[in-house]
């Protein structure tokens, strides 16, 4: 197969990003795809392991890209990047990024990367870029993560204009946090966003408590078809 990428970006911090990554990691490793992960911008490194390193514990079997390539820029205070980086006494410079994002497109092996962002579309790089700017100038398809709640859909078309504003691929959306037995809203949101956006719904994802294992996190994935991604 042709080496495919995806960006991985959500409506706002905290929604799940990095289990969608993990569980879209999964699902290609189960495949048989030889997968890596990429954080671009990594920050909080003084209270947690990066996400990357989360997600290979998560799933096992991740590809393994040199500490550098996977996290090129890391940060010890937990916060935007632009503040974390100044914190530092350093300045993230946008082409960079995309650089060392680049390095990472250039490595031999994987046949399947996934960016995931920090934070939300509109968290700042530096003074002048956002998380936006990167999507743009990767030019990646991009995956959207979206809740299911009260707001959802202000959040989400928010969201998907803004992907589109910069000439961005929609790869699709996967919805995160789904309850058990949902009520009216969250079934109604998820029909209303696809029939607005008119984007693909990639998977629904079951709400999962903390402690969940590798085996749960597949089934809360088995909807997602990875080479129908991967073939888009």
């Amino acid at each position: 197969m042709n080496r495919r990428a995806f960006f991985i970006t959500g409506t706002g911090t905290d929604i799940g990003k990095t289990f969608v990554t993990a569980g879209i990691a999964l699902k290609s490793i189960e495949a048989g795809i030889k997968t890596a992960l990429v954080k671009p911008v990594q920050t909080g490194t003084d209270d947690y392991p990066s996400d990357v390193v989360t997600v290979s514990r998560m799933v096992g079997g991740l590809y393994q890209l040199p500490d550098n390539v996977a996290v090129p820029y890391a940060f010890k205070f937990a916060a935007s990047p632009h503040l974390a980086a100044r914190l530092e006494g350093r300045e993230l410079v946008t082409s960079e990024v995309v650089a060392a994002c680049r390095r990472a497109e250039n490595t031999p092996g994987p046949e399947l990367l996934l960016f995931e962002g920090a934070g939300g579309l509109y968290v700042p790089l530096n003074e002048h870029d956002t998380m936006l700017e990167l999507m743009r100038d990767l030019g990646y398809p991009v995956i959207l993560v979206c809740t299911t709640g009260l707001g959802s859909i202000n959040y989400a078309m928010l969201s998907i204009m803004a992907l589109r504003g910069i000439g961005a691929t929609i790869a699709g959306i996967v919805f995160n946090g789904m309850p058990q037995n949902p009520d009216p809203i969250a079934e109604d949101n998820i029909k209303t966003i696809a029939r607005m956006s008119g984007a693909t719904v990639l998977a629904t994802v079951p709400k999962l408590e903390n402690n969940y294992d590798r085996n749960m996190l597949s089934s809360a994935f088995s909807g997602f078809d990875i080479r129908a991604l991967i073939s888009g």
